[in-house]
């Protein structure tokens, strides 16, 4: 799936652009879409107390496929050098 672009129009109320019903959807499946390419280190193992390695589970976790990979409110323990790949938009 992509994101997909909603049409305003050219100018106010001239018909061209997305009716409301049709924008919503395309909001919809975009939230949708930026959702599945969003995923968690916890979901692969790292415990984020600032004392347990989390350098695999970080690593597994870029390793997955996801574009971005959220690791907010927590202190995680990094060891070592993690590699990152190609298509990974955030850490």
């Amino acid at each position: 799936m992509t994101i997909q672009t909603i049409s305003v129009g050219t100018t106010p109320n001239d018909g061209t652009g997305d009716s409301i019903r049709a924008a919503m959807g395309k909001i919809n499946s975009n939230f949708a879409e930026l959702g599945a390419r969003v995923d968690t280190a916890v979901a692969y193992g790292a415990v984020g107390d600032g004392t347990t390695d989390d350098t695999a589970a970080w690593q597994d976790a870029i390793d997955g496929g996801a574009a971005t990979i959220d690791g907010v409110g927590s202190t995680y323990k990094i060891t070592s050098t993690l590699t990152l790949r190609s298509g990974l938009g955030k850490v």
